[in-house]
């Protein structure tokens, strides 16, 4: 609002995007329009867009010039046991440089009540999509931090329990 009644107090020759895939093209434009000689760097990853405005395909920013595109498929931020897990699960192509950890296990709520006891130091989240999913936990989830997908993305845990109910391949 302020640039629209005021105009670019500022001018920055280099921006980047982060978790492109979940701006609308008309935010690429609005960026575009307050920095219209700068230099754009987007990253993202389609296959993790989980906002319904967000563009589809990068095709979709040819509105706000030409860019050059690179595909990266290595995974060096989580554990090779979670890269090769994600990678089965949803038949993608990762190739995994990340450290060695635990095994990906799925898990009932009793064995989350014991994980608590095994491990009371780490950092665990708990994720779900939707507040009935979350609401069918008979369990008492304190301890643990408890996450919706919107609020968990670009966060890091020890110890991940995911409540997979409704969720999108995506997501």
């Amino acid at each position: 609002d302020l640039y629209m009644c005021y105009g670019a107090k500022r001018y920055y020759p280099m921006v980047f995007i982060d978790e492109g895939q979940d701006l609308a093209v008309s935010e690429f434009e609005l960026i575009r329009s307050f920095n219209k000689s700068a230099v754009i760097n987007v990253y993202g990853d389609l296959g993790q867009r989980v906002n319904n405005h967000g563009i589809s395909s990068w095709d979709a920013l040819n509105t706000i010039g030409s860019f050059s595109r690179y595909h990266i498929n290595e995974n060096y931020r989580n554990t090779v046991q979670i890269t090769e897990f994600v990678s089965d699960e949803f038949m993608m192509s990762m190739t995994a440089l990340g450290l060695n950890g635990p095994e990906v296990d799925l898990c009932t709520e009793s064995q989350l009540v014991h994980e608590r006891i095994i491990a009371p130091k780490d950092r665990k989240a708990i994720v779900y999509k939707s507040q009935d999913a979350l609401d069918r936990f008979t369990i008492d989830l304190n301890g643990y931090e408890v996450f919706s997908i919107g609020e968990v993305k670009g966060m890091e845990f020890e110890t991940v329990f995911v409540i997979p109910n409704e969720m999108t391949d995506n997501e």
